[in-house]
């Protein structure tokens, strides 16, 4: 019970709550149109998605529906908060099965989801500050493992294969890490590989089958867009950060020396499934090297680098699994409940201290709330690339913007040449094999490159792409064909004039 208090209200405090923008481009704004039909009809981003079964699908069909009920905020937090106590406690029990005391598996979701989360490989956590598809999979992808742990295999299939249905590329690592364990531990386990393996294929192959029939999934040539442009910095071990492999090595190092040091806390069995699943993730590490290595295009975008996170999560349990299983009082385990219940009615009553918790919104929220009383449900926005959330909270149609990435050939190519045609020069060089791309490089050099348009050039773009609204940070020259409308904090906002 302390822990699934406790440890949400640590994440919350040093990460903090976001809704409505960055990553929840993908699904917030479709879910809206869902809801809300006619609108968003002109976004063609939103129509791709609208065209066929994609990656996001589950994720709007599990959130529709209580969306109608409590409205989309309210059901994304409800989703986000059940999401995130099923992380915990998952992290918590698998502490418990590897051998840790009680004491020792508050410890390890403490350390695992709110204290060491990214000391991983390839920019990739189990938790996150808002919600996203992947926090729900990892939930379930943890409880499949706490299952097979406990040698309930069926019920670790059915969790991988529901979690495909949420997002495909973690419950594919997890079951594929999960039944390589499960094949190599020894005999006892290998007779139960088939209990899993049929529930989580059953359910997980229909994802596959309509993802491929809809077209989603990349070639070589429009995956190295997604690799190299979009998302390095998931991909390729060259965008990693130093310090992520430093740190997996001390966690790895120090996991590997407790899960020695705490053998006999476990039984042979469970001490061989454990090092199959530890090994399993250095599969899949050394995969995405080769791929990596290679040019191997397939391999990479499995992002096999994300079964570190399995990886993360299972070192800090066996290290945890060394502190003492020693018996607190129960006045002590009620007084840090009764704090930490406070603590949360305190920040539910609006107190912070020093800017915590840090709750966002979309950082153009004024501007897009503007723009959504004061023009028509048709027409079509530009806005600074590197903006996210306009698209959902003014539900208008954007020409483009970084975020919102189409997981289709057709997409992809689309989503670059908008990116080339309204930010001329910032992705000058994309095709060398050495140009290199960051978040914190890219963004500035596309938001230089859209706010570089000369008011001529600025036109010609609006009647292309049939733009009536144009959001910029900076003043535009005087032009026959533009009208300041607004000034809403840094944006200015400006209207075509057609006549």
């Amino acid at each position: 019970m302390l822990a699934a208090v406790a440890v949400p209200l640590a994440y919350f405090l040093r990460f903090g709550y976001g809704f409505g923008y960055s990553d929840q481009d993908e699904f917030l704004p479709w879910l809206r149109a869902r809801l809300e039909p006619g609108l968003l009809s002109e976004d063609w981003f939103v129509a791709s998605q609208q065209s066929g079964f994609n990656v996001r699908t589950g994720f709007v069909w599990l959130l529709e529906a209580p969306s109608h009920l409590l409205g989309i905020e309210n059901a994304v937090l409800l989703l986000y908060a059940g999401a995130m106590l099923a992380l915990v406690l998952a992290v918590y029990h698998l502490a418990r099965v590897l051998g840790a005391g009680e004491m020792g598996a508050i410890v390890a979701s403490l350390a695992a989801v709110a204290l060491l989360p990214r000391w991983t490989l390839g920019g990739n956590a189990a938790a996150s500050s808002m919600l996203v598809p992947s926090l729900v999979a990892w939930s379930m992808g943890l409880w499949a493992v706490v299952n097979a742990l406990r040698k309930q295999p069926g019920r670790a299939g059915l969790l991988v294969g529901l979690a495909a249905w949420i997002q495909i590329l973690v419950a594919a690592q997890v079951g594929a890490i999960v039944l390589f364990a499960l094949l190599v531990a020894g005999p006892t386990t290998r007779k139960q590989a088939a209990r899993f393996a049929l529930p989580a294929l059953g359910l997980a192959l229909p994802v596959a089958v309509l993802l491929a029939l809809s077209g989603t999934g990349l070639p070589s040539d429009s995956f190295a867009i997604l690799a190299r442009i979009r998302a390095p910095h998931h991909y390729l071990p060259s965008a990693f950060p130093a310090s992520d492999y430093l740190q997996l090595a001390a966690l790895t190092a120090a996991g590997l020396w407790a899960l020695s040091r705490t053998r006999l806390k476990r039984s042979a069995s469970l001490n061989r499934l454990v090092g199959a699943l530890l090994a399993g993730v250095l599969v899949a590490v050394t995969v995405g090297l080769i791929a990596w290595k290679t040019d191997s295009a397939f391999f990479l975008s499995l992002q096999p680098f994300k079964a570190t996170v399995l990886g993360q999560i299972l070192l800090v349990c066996t290290t945890c699994a060394l502190l003492p299983s020693t018996r607190l009082p129960g006045w002590t385990w009620t007084g840090a409940l009764v704090a930490v219940v406070a603590a949360w009615a305190m920040i539910a009553a609006g107190f912070t201290v020093g800017g915590r918790p840090d709750i966002r919104q979309a950082p153009a929220a004024a501007a897009a709330a503007w723009v959504a009383e004061r023009t028509l449900p048709r027409d079509r926005v530009a806005i600074p690339p590197s903006v996210t959330g306009f698209r959902y909270s003014s539900g208008r149609a954007i020409v483009i913007n970084f975020k919102a990435y189409p997981f289709t050939a057709d997409g992809t190519g689309e989503w670059l040449q908008r990116l080339t045609d309204w930010a001329p020069g910032a992705l000058d060089g994309a095709g060398n094999s050495n140009w290199r791309a960051t978040a914190s490089t890219l963004l500035p050099a596309l938001d230089a490159g859209y706010e570089s348009l000369t008011p001529d050039s600025l036109a010609a773009l609006c009647v292309r792409y049939e733009v009536q609204i144009v959001v910029r940070r900076t003043p535009l020259a005087p032009h026959p064909g533009f009208q300041m409308a607004a000034r809403d904090g840094e944006f200015l906002i400006y209207t075509r004039n057609t006549a």
